[in-house]
């Protein structure tokens, strides 16, 4: 399996160990369903997915160091979309906890991870949570044609029929287009947006080369559209909770300078000005 520059598998080897992992993560003595989220998932758990993965692709040649960090994210993808269609089957329509529990399900789960797992997503705070989370998947407007092909790979195939280096934002502009010519919904105007930086991106990778096998410059086409990547959602009580400090920050400056005039009168030229460095403090 070949990875690229991002320790990404780029190859048929790797669409063959995704779909591997697509099984392996409906193993609940591998995968347990009652782990809430994939990053908290037990390394006494990760261990043994690494050696199961180990096991049973003996003949598979790949960076070792490299695959494992990708492969068991990768897992994670499938593990969390197997969570989601058990909801999809056993939850739906508005089913009782009891009703829930009580149901015979077609799996290797043991009723001790069934249950945990019933009763995290029957908890009123979470089933508001995946509501919320519902609505804003039904938001988004914009899709793709790329199906299950990975842009990795996607950007393989692409240096190969060019025989050169592609950039970034020219493998997201093929998923943009069907296979009929036709732009996806909402794809036509993200194109247009996307091809007027395209100028830039090139002249770019002329003058300084590219520096990985897809180009992902913070200030290419891509990055001028979306707008810098976030890792994470700020939260209203997150909000909150900044607006607090930054009160505090600004009572903590007119305290200083409140000091600082005092200081003054007392000890007139002895005392440093601070005029400068308060916008920083």
């Amino acid at each position: 399996m070949e990875l690229d520059g991002h320790g990404q598998g780029r190859d048929n080897g790797a669409n063959l160990l995704v779909r591997f992992l697509g099984l392996m993560a409906r193993r609940a003595m591998l995968c347990p369903i009652s782990i809430q989220r994939w990053d908290q998932m037990p390394e006494d758990n990760t261990k043994k997915q690494w050696n199961y993965i180990e096991e049973k692709l003996k003949n598979f040649e790949f960076d070792y160091a490299a695959s494992i960090k990708w492969a068991l994210r990768t897992l994670g993808d499938p593990w969390k979309a197997y969570k989601y269609s058990l909801r999809n089957i056993y939850f739906y329509p508005n089913k009782t906890k009891e009703e829930i529990l009580a149901t015979k399900i077609n799996s290797d789960i043991p009723p001790i991870e069934w249950a945990a797992f019933v009763h995290h997503y029957t908890n009123l705070k979470i089933k508001k949570q995946c509501l919320q989370n519902r609505k804003n998947r039904e938001k988004l407007q914009v899709s793709n044609a790329g199906g299950s092909k990975s842009n990795a790979r996607r950007a393989n195939e692409m240096e190969k029929k060019l025989g050169r280096s592609v950039y970034r934002n020219e493998v997201i502009l093929s998923t943009l287009v069907k296979k009929n010519g036709n732009y996806v919904n909402g794809g036509h105007n993200l194109a247009e947006q996307i091809l007027e930086h395209l100028p830039e991106d090139q002249e770019r990778a002329a003058a300084e080369g590219v520096p990985s096998k897809v180009l992902a410059h913070p200030n290419d086409a891509i990055g001028k559209v979306f707008g810098a990547e976030n890792v994470g959602r700020v939260r209203e009580k997150q909000v909150e909770t900044l607006e607090k400090k930054l009160d505090g920050y600004e009572e903590t400056k007119i305290q200083l300078a409140a000091l600082h005039k005092f200081l003054s009168s007392k000890y007139d030229d002895e005392v440093p000005s601070m005029s400068g460095d308060m916008s920083d403090i």
